[in-house]
Order: C-alpha cells, then structure tokens, then sequence
C-alpha cells in the first residue's frame, strides 16, 4: 500500500488543515500545501518567488536587497535559481533544510517509514501501527483497513457512543485482528474487557499485537481461536495463550455480544438462537452478495431485523459504501 493510499484512507480517521495539506503534498505536490505544512515564515520569501514569481522576494533570497551586498554561496544560489525558475522541489527541500528530512523523503521519494513517523503528528491511535504492520507483512490483508471497513466500524462505535451503552464484558465474535476491539477501546466507551473470537489462528498474533497496550493492562483485551459455534454465551470456559505460547485457562460470562460478519455465518438462525435472552447484541450485515465467502447476506435492513428478534430494539440503520450497503441493529435479546 502506497503512502497516497494510506493518506487516502486516513482521511477518515484524522480531520484538520494541516493533514490535507500534509496529503495534498504528497498526492499532489502541491506547493501552496507544502509551504503551509512546513509553516515557517523564514521561508515566506521562498514561497513568494516560487509561487508568486515576486522579483522582492527573489532579491532578498540572493542577499541584494539592501545596502550591503551579502553574496549566497553557489549551491544555495543554484538551489534558488531552480526553486524560481523550474519549480524543482529537491532544491526547495535543500533550503528547507534538515528538520524536514521526513516531510522531504515522504513528499520525494513516498518513504513509508516517513509517513508513519508523520502520521505520528496527528494522532497516538494504534491504528496507525496496522498500517505499518500491513507493509512489514504482505501475507496481511490490508482490506482490514480499507475505507468500507474504517467506515463501517466508526460508525458502530459513533452510536454506541451515541446511546451512551455500558459494554462490559464483549465477546467480539469473528472478530478478524481485532481492529473494531482497538477502536472501542480508543473511543472512550464504558468496557471493561474484550475477548475476541476468531477461527483463525493466523489473526492472534496480529491481532494481540494491534491491542498490545490493553494485553498488558491485565488482559483487557484477549484473542482466543475459536470457532463461534462453539461459545457459551451464558457462562464461557475457554482457552488462551500467554506471551511464552502456553495455554491458560479462562472463563467469562459476557455482557455484550457484538458480530459485524453477519453476512459470512452459515446457519445464522442456530448461531442467533444459541444467544441467551437478555444480552445485549450488535450486529452488522450487508447485501453484497457477490462475494462467494457471503451466504448470509440480505436485502435491506428490513430483513435483517426479521432475521434478529429483539425484546428492546436500540438501533437499526444503513450505511452506504462505494459496493454494497452496510446494515446495523443492536438491543437486548
């Protein structure tokens, strides 16, 4: 994944001035964009020769505009002469000098490593840090960060904020690597602990290290690979590995029940009947239904609720994607 892409799909995760410019710079290099991203005014006259061709600003950079005549020395002149003349951004980034060495290798040269360390500007959020762990690991699935996918989760977690739920204990059910876990977690939403249930194995190691800071915050979060079927929703005993790759032992009873792959569980109306009454569930589906792995998926969100009962019905909504409708329910069984 390229860094235009990835800035693509932050747009979605960090809103302000300075980011666009920052994305700006690279999608489009964009000089109006990169002088504002550096934000420094001792380089206002650089941007008024560069940009505005102002003959003042050029003199001043050449060391004529006063009195006493101070010549520049031939590298800095020939680095002003091809800011001026031909617009050329590696002499612009010489006069900017080292302290925007990650500015420069992101804009010049699409330096991964330079745009997480940009990134890092803008926000803490691991999330960043799948990004990074996407291009370290190509056997990764980067559709885990695609825009659909950030969209869909943001939006569960906005109206679970909305509805100012108390989570609790979460069983977070085919879960993948974890990314919904991080957000609730980032989000500020009352949870006390997730456990997140995936058939994979090859997600716990990702995902535990995507929630590294709330493995370590005893046991917040938890990967356990399990498949679905198999879970008491009432009272759980299952199976976890520790850092040293032993198993432990634990047991759970969960408050909430949250399934955002609706559209991929066979027999979904056993799945849905195994979930005591009582508990509160979150569920997302969609109508895209030319995905061969999706053999649940619905028509419109009418059909979803019919497919779920509720006793208390919080939620029921849609969500447009670039493919396919996103549905979303969520109350008590």
């Amino acid at each position: 994944m390229d860094p235009a892409e990835i800035l693509s799909r932050c747009k979605l995760l960090i809103d302000s001035d300075r980011f666009h410019d920052l994305r700006r710079s690279v999608e489009e290099q964009d000089l109006n964009s990169i002088f504002r991203f550096v934000n420094n005014n001792d380089f206002d006259d650089i941007r008024k020769a560069m940009v505005e061709q102002n003959l003042h600003s050029v003199f001043r950079l050449l060391g004529s505009d006063n009195e006493t005549y101070t010549p520049v020395d031939h590298q800095k002149f020939e680095d002003i002469r091809k800011t001026v003349t031909e617009k050329n951004l590696h002499s612009l980034f010489r006069l900017f000098g080292d302290e925007n060495e990650d500015f420069r290798k992101l804009v010049l040269d699409n330096n991964h490593y330079a745009l997480i360390r940009c990134l890092r500007e803008f926000t803490e959020s691991r999330l960043i840090d799948v990004f990074d762990m996407i291009h370290k690991n190509p056997q990764m699935d980067s559709d885990c960060m695609s825009r659909s996918q950030i969209r869909c989760k943001q939006w569960l977690v906005q109206q679970v904020k909305k509805h100012q739920l108390d989570l609790g204990t979460v069983f977070l059910c085919a879960g993948w690597y974890g990314i919904l876990a991080t957000m609730i977690f980032e989000s500020g939403i009352n949870v006390d602990k997730i456990r997140n249930f995936d058939i994979d194995d090859s997600c716990r190691t990702i995902a535990e290290k995507i929630n590294h800071p709330w493995v370590i915050d005893d046991w917040k979060y938890k990967h356990c690979t399990q498949d679905i079927y198999d879970i008491n929703y009432d009272t759980h005993v299952y199976y976890v590995k520790r850092g040293n790759g032993t198993e432990c032992e634990l047991t759970d009873s969960p408050d909430t029940i949250i399934n955002t792959s609706c559209e991929h569980i066979e027999n979904f109306d056993k799945w849905y009947e195994s979930i005591p009454k009582g508990k509160l569930i979150i569920l997302q589906t969609n109508n895209y239904f030319e995905i061969k792995e999706h053999v649940n998926c619905v028509k419109n969100i009418d059909e979803f609720i019919e497919q779920t009962p509720m006793s208390k019905r919080l939620f029921q909504g849609s969500l447009d994607t670039p493919k396919y409708t996103r549905f979303m329910t969520f109350g008590y069984k």
